[in-house]
């Protein structure tokens, strides 16, 4: 008996006690109902879509290749290639070879009459003419030699070896098939022209289909190097 009144002296002083507790200070960013508040990360999100670009700083190596300055790749790469030789500044003559076996050699000479440094590459076209200015038979046959640029200084000169077939009067080595006539010159075009120039050249030429000359690339003479 003694001990369940004390008990029941001692409950209501508990309870009172409870009742004068202070409450616990809510959590930082909790709401005012005990959950804890939420972090607009929408918004957050949209405001860092929209901010603009952040400058490149001087010398930054980040910034656009576009926007460093184009140098010319040129630039200071001193005097430009010589150009082609045009046929008008070049003078064409003819010139009397050595004789071999069956061949008759003639050297086709290309002198640079302008003022400055110009070049030929490869073999030039040749072919016979006859009184009229008309083309006899086929013209000269490249003979296939390697072939380099010829750089000819101003005044200076280039060549190139035409062969022919030693074909005489009754057609030489190829005979009827050859069916010679009387030529009276030849027309050079130099290599990478268009245009023509006529030598007057006493020459028998073949008037058949048959290949009996052939040209090499040509050569600048020596002391003539551009």
């Amino acid at each position: 008996m003694h001990r369940a009144g004390l008990l029941l002296l001692i409950l209501p002083l508990v309870v009172g006690l409870a009742g004068c507790a202070e409450p616990r200070p809510a959590a930082p960013g909790a709401a005012a109902g005990g959950s804890a508040a939420t972090t607009p990360t929408t918004q957050l999100d949209a405001d860092l879509s929209t901010s603009s670009p952040t400058a490149a700083a001087p010398g930054d190596s980040s910034a656009s290749p576009s926007s460093a300055p184009r140098t010319s790749a040129s630039s200071g790469s001193g005097s430009a290639a010589p150009k082609a030789c045009k046929q008008a500044a070049l003078r064409v003559d003819v010139v009397q070879g050595d004789s071999g076996a069956g061949n008759e050699t003639r050297e086709i000479v290309f002198t640079n009459e302008s003022d400055v440094t110009c070049t030929l590459r490869g073999a030039p076209d040749v072919f016979v003419l006859d009184a009229d200015g008309s083309q006899v038979g086929r013209a000269a046959e490249p003979t296939g030699q390697a072939v380099t640029t010829a750089r000819i200084r101003p005044h200076g000169a280039a060549r190139a070896t035409l062969t022919s077939v030693n074909i005489g009067t009754d057609g030489g080595p190829l005979g009827e098939a050859c069916a010679p006539v009387d030529g009276n010159g030849y027309a050079v075009t130099a290599p990478g022209s268009t245009r023509f120039t006529t030598v007057k050249h006493g020459v028998p030429a073949c008037t058949g289909d048959q290949v009996w000359m052939r040209i090499s690339p040509v050569v600048v003479d020596r002391g003539s190097e551009g």
